[in-house]
């Protein structure tokens, strides 16, 4: 990799400084509400991508390819003249559950572990109550009509 320049100890490289302007760029773009915002992203997450992938950090560089495609979701959401606020249909509320279930899914583990550490240690239930309480929070948030929630 090209060093353009060092700071405090760390060399930036050429392929890392293009990410964080395009990254800027797209920033900056999308504080005015222009469409042309959304190939910006898509290179900046392009270029994180390479970055990632050749200093091994893989985690990273896969989770750049869920920027692109929110950035082609984005890209292809706008009009012209911008955004039009509206509530997902049916199908992106699928797509949307079916995309976080990896979040979701730990979420959902660990409130049931925490929730049986709270009654095995005989804490008291409001406790337990208000982590329920959260998680249902949490669903109608998102919009996603779960049923029973």
């Amino acid at each position: 990799m090209f060093t353009v320049f060092t700071a405090w100890g760390y060399e930036v490289s050429a392929l890392e400084l293009s990410a964080v302007i395009t990254s800027f760029t797209a920033v900056l773009l999308g504080a005015r509400g222009v469409r042309m915002t959304w190939p910006w992203y898509l290179v900046s997450a392009s270029l994180y991508a390479i970055f990632f992938y050749q200093v091994d950090l893989i985690a990273s560089a896969l989770l750049q390819f869920v920027f692109i495609a929110a950035g082609i979701w984005g890209w292809l959401g706008w009009n012209r003249s911008g955004v039009i606020p509206r509530y997902m249909n049916n199908k992106e509320r699928l797509i949307w559950l079916y995309s976080f279930s990896g979040i979701l899914a730990p979420y959902c583990a660990s409130y049931l572990k925490v929730s049986a550490l709270l009654q095995h240690c005989q804490i008291p239930s409001c406790l337990s109550q208000a982590l329920w309480h959260r998680l249902r929070w949490c669903f109608r948030e998102m919009r996603l009509g779960l049923p029973g929630l």
